[in-house]
């Protein structure tokens, strides 16, 4: 089977919301896109072309500009200037395109999604939660007389512009499956300021033991066990641990942890992806997440002090985005390959999902706590010259915390073939402060083959 269409989506959203619009000298940071990025574009114009297994995508999303969304135009997604209601289409596109080949024993993609890595919503390795990757990925899974053995590979390059230089990580893991319980082993490898060589890409090596300079390497241990409605998982990052035999000066500890169950709590269809948002092209390594009907789940995440951390700015674990944008010029916002709040902070999050083939609704409510520290701070104390210079509480979040609350409920429903209905209110509490954002939105999508 396979075929070729364009697909043509226009999905205005309206929102009645009580965030600050900002001025023109603000400079838009992480918390800015993620909200940004929360609301569906407009329009898409998409070209899908398949054969068999394999489906080649790309897609034009003609969304509004940030700047724009900051200064007020917050009230809808429609591309309109910040000073008039002239079209003005954000001009940092695509953010979708890739290759894709699929069959019993492989997965492989090449080009710019969403990518996740680990067992639950985020992870240490790559989340979702990022815009996206440009990447090269390999998968690789066999059936044995003991259970199922799997293999796999990744490499994502950053803006080598934003990043001031090249900058490219690497992953892999080898994993096995016995019954309920998927446990695997995982490196990544961050290069920087060079372009990798075999040393680096050499998919069977061990990271660790390779000793290049310009390189940052984190191990990972990932696993999950499912016992009927039941699902239990966790991932472990290893970034750097301080032997008591070594000098102060070493690096310190850097880690972060998750854990979190699933319960199925009720059988059911799964909502028929649209494409209408990123998240529908997303890639995520196989995992035996519970699909469809009545699920309840609770995930936390903790990153330590120095996670991720360098002294040089370049080294750490952050993927720069460049964004052209027309009321602020150029900027740059640090996105995480994983963890999407970095390093030194914590996440609580539990939520309920309800989904059927023709609608889907997702109840979740999350808990932040922000440490002083984060991936800014000084990674070692300059003024500290003997003595361990790396001062702050390794394990964090680093007092003062920040501490942000949210509610939210984003509910989907299919009306008829071509329409689609987003329904989407949430509350945040932060520093005493409470947003609201109510949106809505209708979607209507025409496929012309």
């Amino acid at each position: 089977m396979g075929g070729t269409g364009l697909i043509v989506s226009v999905f205005p959203v309206f929102s009645f919301n009580s965030y600050v619009h900002e001025s023109t000298d603000h400079k838009p940071d992480l918390y800015d896109l993620y909200r940004y990025l929360s609301y569906p574009p407009f329009s898409l114009i998409s070209l899908s072309i398949s054969s068999g297994n394999t489906r080649a995508f790309v897609s034009m999303d003609l969304r509004q500009e940030l700047s724009a969304f900051l200064l007020g135009r917050d009230w809808s997604n429609l591309p309109i200037s910040a000073d008039s209601f002239a079209p003005f289409v954000d001009p940092n596109f695509p953010r979708l395109g890739y290759l894709h080949h699929q069959n019993d024993y492989a997965v492989i993609s090449i080009g710019r999604r969403k990518l996740g890595w680990g067992p639950g919503e985020h992870s240490f390795s790559l989340s979702t939660a990022a815009p996206y990757f440009d990447h090269i990925w390999l998968e690789l899974h066999n059936d044995t007389s003991f259970g199922e053995i799997f293999y796999g590979f990744f490499t994502v390059a950053s803006d080598r512009t934003a990043s001031g230089g090249p900058k490219t990580t690497i992953g892999h893991k080898y994993g096995l499956e016995v019954g309920g319980l998927r446990l695997c082993f995982a490196e990544q490898n961050l290069v920087y300021g060079t372009y990798p060589d075999l040393q680096d890409l050499g998919p069977f090596l061990i990271f660790h033991h390779t000793y290049q300079s310009l390189s940052n390497v984190i191990g990972f241990i990932m696993a999950e066990y499912s016992l009927g409605p039941v699902r239990i998982f966790g991932e472990f990052a290893l970034d750097d641990f301080r032997l008591s035999t070594e000098s102060k000066r070493s690096n310190p500890h850097g880690f972060g942890w998750s854990a979190g169950f699933d319960v199925q709590l009720m059988e059911g269809s799964v909502f028929e992806r649209t494409g209408l948002f990123d998240e529908d092209h997303a890639l995520e390594s196989r995992w035996n997440r519970f699909s469809g009907g009545l699920r309840f789940g609770y995930e936390f995440y903790h990153s330590s002090t120095y996670m991720y951390n360098r002294d040089e700015e370049i080294g750490k674990y952050t993927n720069p985005l460049r964004l052209n944008l027309f009321w602020t010029n150029w900027t740059t916002i640090d996105t995480f390959y994983g963890f999407p709040y970095g390093a030194d902070a914590q996440l609580h999050t539990a939520k309920l999902s309800w989904e059927s083939l023709k609608w889907k609704h997702l109840l979740k409510f999350e808990h932040i706590v922000i440490g002083a520290h984060g991936i800014d701070g000084d990674y070692g104390n300059p003024d500290i010259v003997e003595g361990d210079p790396f001062d702050q509480d390794w394990y964090g979040p680093v007092e003062p915390v920040t501490r942000i609350s949210r509610l939210s409920l984003d509910s989907r429903i299919t009306l008829g073939k071509d329409l689609l209905l987003l329904v989407s209110p949430s509350l945040a509490i932060h520093a005493g402060e409470i947003d609201f954002d109510i949106r809505v939105g209708l979607a209507y999508q025409i496929v012309f083959r």
